[in-house]
């Protein structure tokens, strides 16, 4: 064969072609991989489990930052109850501090003249 080219894509259906003027070409066919409908099935199985697997990881991504938020939001929550906690025990100190005995038995004094004056008047 003069000036014959050769493409080699599968050897066992090689195909010959002659062109005008003396030339030809063997031309083959490319392979075509032979897969079954269980194996195609079980491909595209494998494709939609492939997408699940990494939706569902960016869906823990997305869990992991918002528990890390949530982490430090508590964090800050018990920092605000423990400096209330600090200011109620300050606050609970000055109180025991303050006599209210001249406070309590002035305040029974006014009751009592309260109570006459509407039973004087009333």
């Amino acid at each position: 064969m003069e000036n014959a080219v050769s493409v080699a894509f599968d050897a066992a259906r090689p195909r010959t072609t002659d062109y005008p003027h003396g030339h030809s070409a063997e031309v083959m066919s490319f392979p075509r991989p032979f897969r079954t409908p269980a194996e195609r099935q079980a491909s595209e199985s494998t494709l939609r489990i492939c997408a699940a697997m990494e939706k569902l990881q960016a869906a823990i991504e997305t869990q992991k930052a918002a528990v890390a938020i949530w982490r430090s939001s508590i964090a800050d929550a018990q920092t605000s109850v423990e400096a209330l906690h600090q200011s109620m025990s300050l606050y609970q100190t000055q109180l025991a501090d303050i006599n209210l005995r001249p406070l309590k038995q002035s305040s029974l004094q006014l009751a009592a003249m309260m109570d006459r004056a509407i039973t004087v008047h009333g």
